[in-house]
């Protein structure tokens, strides 16, 4: 009888859980720790959110403070992209809520937050960190190419 009591109330908790989530949508909402990009090429941050999400912006969080701009941000009732990264053409976002770096630097090995809004609430995720893998001759190259002409210059 003890079986059969315990078997009916998880059933019941099952109902109850898939009636709240279809209802008001699903609450989850997280991001890896991290993300691994190749130097120069395209990287994608995508994250859990929840099913109603209206929202979601997008900072860098290398300062700690919370009153800098959005790097990027979506506003899915009428597709309206924002933010600095986003208007310099450094970043996008798409529909989904997925961070775009268009073309992955050094400068880009940072911590990064997002915002994540549904019609109900916003919660914010914790820290991520990008880590830029790959060859860095280019860059070096770069950079002697830089010291060669401030040599011919002086």
């Amino acid at each position: 009888m003890r079986r059969l009591d315990d078997v009916i109330t998880i059933i019941i908790n099952m109902v109850v859980f898939c009636t709240q989530t279809s209802a008001g949508g699903s609450d989850i909402f997280g991001c890896p720790p991290s993300k691994s990009f190749e130097f120069g090429s395209r990287g994608l941050i995508s994250c859990t959110f929840p099913t109603d999400l209206s929202e979601v912006y997008w900072y860098d969080d290398v300062s700690g403070r919370s009153d800098i701009p959005a790097i990027a941000g979506y506003r899915l009732s009428n597709h309206e992209k924002s933010g600095l990264g986003v208007e310099g053409g450094e970043y996008d976002i798409l529909p989904n809520g997925t961070l775009v770096i268009t073309n992955v630097t050094l400068r880009h090995e940072k911590q990064y937050k997002v915002l994540a809004c549904t019609t109900r609430n916003c919660k914010p995720s914790s820290s991520l960190s990008v880590l830029v893998t790959g060859k860095f001759e280019h860059v070096f190259k770069a950079i002697m190419t830089l010291c060669s002409i401030k040599l011919l210059e002086s």
